[in-house]
């Protein structure tokens, strides 16, 4: 905005410098992770008022997929953000299991939760696709 002000460049091309960061930061491991705590952090903050009650472990069910990971959960809960557009599907863990195998038989890699939370297929395609575009962007 500073540059706006100071007549360096139009509104217009502040938009979409922005517009064009945004996909660069999206990449960004860190960012990703301050934004899975911040939402981990938002979602135990609203507790029974944001359908979270009791004393529970919950789990963001994006992390699991279909088959068995060695863990009980109680019913899933559709948690949704009352002022931000964040939505999770949390679920108390009742009961862990010891596991036999050194395998996360149902528990997702991060290749997988990608795919389930954003709905892309082929999240890796996407993904250097936006890596490139931010190199791209840094020129």
């Amino acid at each position: 905005m500073q540059s706006v002000e100071r007549g360096e460049r139009s509104i217009e091309q502040a938009v979409e410098s922005a517009a064009r960061g945004a996909a660069y930061f999206d990449v960004i491991p860190q960012l990703q992770a301050n934004f899975a705590f911040t939402t981990a952090y938002l979602a135990e903050d609203s507790g029974s008022e944001g359908g979270l009650p009791g004393a529970h472990c919950y789990v963001d069910q994006s992390l699991f997929g279909n088959g068995s990971c060695g863990i009980d959960f109680g019913q899933t809960i559709a948690w949704r953000h009352p002022d931000l557009d964040l939505r999770r599907d949390f679920a108390p863990i009742m009961k862990a299991y010891e596991r036999s195998t050194s395998t996360a038989a149902g528990i997702r890699t991060g290749y997988e939760v990608a795919s389930a939370l954003t709905g892309e297929v082929e999240v890796h395609t996407a993904l250097r696709a936006h890596i490139e575009e931010a190199r791209q962007f840094a020129k």
